[in-house]
């Protein structure tokens, strides 16, 4: 009987699985030995993505989706011991979609096949092509905090050639291991409350060991019962914006401090009328030449006046 349904499966296996993993989840697996038993099954398909050599994807093809639902329905119970059993095989697994075949009826099993293929192969590659195109670096991890994905905007920052390489590892093995910690409990904190957070600014550590200003959000990611299954992030680098914000609240600090001493210029100046000096806003008198300059930007040089001179210095002085 033709095939009319198929439901695809996405799975990053752990450290070391992927031998266990082909053994429960291939043609002769016990997930093909479970679906045989129920009316409606054709086969499955296990396909590793060359790329990502921890990456499979599975294809199970059914005659219709009742067959898949009565399954479902009917072995509920030994369908949820096998999922637990295997949890500890992979560190992500995620439904990408069921499909079924367009066209006439009689569509053959291979076309149908052939098209699940495809659509699965160009949807990733627009997803690649969206996540590197984009200014912003993306990540993705699990309930673990260990990296199941990335763009090649963070793989380079965090010190690798392509996103494949930093997949299974977490933050202690990345440039940043400094800021480990700090990253690891925002992660947890999203987790643990189902809510984003949004705008943090944080330090990261370069490979070459520069320190930069990051602007990271970071959301929980949802399995197909909504429950929180792990963290997308995305973060840019916003060292620049800082240095230069900074640079203006010098500035704006450095232009107020002068009108403020400008104002004081301007205001009533408490000036003793015998030996003229002047008090400041401490209650010190101080010469007048003194106070000025602490006040201003104006410089005194000193000379004597003729009236002056004549009266210090008579034997000196002309008369006019």
């Amino acid at each position: 009987m033709p095939v009319q349904y198929m439901y695809l499966w996405e799975y990053i296996v752990a450290p070391g699985k992927a031998d266990d993993f082909q053994q429960v989840y291939g043609p002769e697996g016990e997930w093909v030995r479970l679906f045989a038993g129920a009316p409606g099954y054709v086969r499955t398909e296990l396909h590793r993505d060359t790329a990502e050599p921890t990456r499979f994807v599975t294809i199970d093809y059914w005659e219709s989706e009742s067959a898949w639902k009565e399954f479902r329905t009917r072995f509920s119970a030994e369908f949820e011991a096998l999922d637990a059993r295997c949890a500890a095989l992979t560190l992500h697994e995620a439904e990408i979609g069921q499909f079924e075949p367009v066209g006439a009826s009689h569509v053959a099993e291979s076309g149908g096949h052939d098209r699940a293929i495809g659509a699965l192969r160009d949807s990733r590659k627009i997803l690649e092509g969206i996540f590197d195109a984009i200014p912003v670096r993306v990540f993705w991890k699990d309930r673990s905090l260990v990296y199941l994905g990335c763009n090649e905007a963070f793989a380079i920052d965090a010190g690798f050639c392509a996103p494949g390489d930093v997949i299974g590892k977490d933050d202690f093995q990345m440039g940043w291991h400094d800021q480990a910690e700090l990253y690891r409990e925002d992660d947890r904190r999203v987790l643990e409350s189902g809510v984003p957070k949004l705008l943090i600014e944080e330090p990261q550590t370069t490979p070459a060991g520069r320190v930069i200003t990051l602007l990271t959000s970071k959301v929980p990611l949802r399995d197909v019962n909504g429950a929180v299954s792990g963290v997308l992030g995305t973060y840019m680098d916003i060292t620049h914006r800082k240095l230069v914000e900074e640079a203006l609240e010098r500035e704006r600090a450095r232009l107020k401090q002068a009108l403020d001493d400008v104002k004081t210029l301007r205001g009533i100046v408490p000036i003793c009328s015998k030996c003229k000096r002047v008090r400041d806003d401490e209650g010190f008198w101080n010469q007048v030449e003194k106070y000025v300059s602490d006040h201003s930007e104006a410089q005194f040089s000193h000379g004597i006046c003729p009236a002056c001179a004549k009266e210090l210095y008579p034997e000196f002085a002309q008369d006019k």
